[in-house]
């Protein structure tokens, strides 16, 4: 906390003013954080068991426009060799969290995480590797914004169409 001498002059109406003066104590913000760790989820039960390993290098942000995809002014960080991310100095409020997607691997949901001040909020994300065969990701437009609603295929035979058999679903 800092305290400073803060002068103001109070006009009364008629012309005349006074001078009045005191001093200001500022209090920096009370900031809280939230930490967590990322694991691959090989039992698909949500908790670490011994065996399961740590995700590093997976990107964690926080999705403050709620379109879940990560944009440049949103926050995010990177976990680290033991899986662990960090986000700090955080003002009080609540947060929505993400997993940046990765191919081969299900995309956790958000986790809304309320930060208090002075305290450490964990989540943690159990990720589970997805089986071979199955495609999943996030398509965008040109300026990052999320699809929705389009239509995406496999295009098996390579000719730019959906045909019959090829398999397709809905962003």
């Amino acid at each position: 906390a800092q305290t400073a001498p803060f002068v103001i002059s109070v006009e009364d109406g008629r012309g005349g003013y006074d001078l009045q003066s005191f001093d200001v104590t500022y209090v920096a913000p009370l900031r809280g954080s939230i930490t967590g760790t990322l694991f691959d989820d090989q039992n698909g039960n949500g908790t670490r068991q011994v065996g399961e390993t740590h995700l590093a290098d997976w990107v964690v942000y926080s999705d403050l426009n709620g379109n879940q995809y990560r944009d440049p002014q949103e926050p995010g960080t990177t976990s680290n060799a033991a899986g662990q991310y960090t986000f700090s100095k955080l003002l009080p409020g609540t947060y929505p969290i993400r997993v940046q997607p990765r191919s081969g691997f299900e995309t956790p949901a958000e986790s809304s995480v309320n930060v208090v001040a002075n305290q450490n909020s964990v989540v943690d994300f159990a990720v589970n590797e997805l089986s071979p065969g199955q495609i999943r990701g996030q398509v965008s437009t040109s300026d990052s914004a999320a699809a929705v609603l389009w239509k995406v295929f496999a295009d098996l035979n390579d000719n730019g169409l959906l045909d019959l058999a090829e398999p397709n679903g809905l962003t």
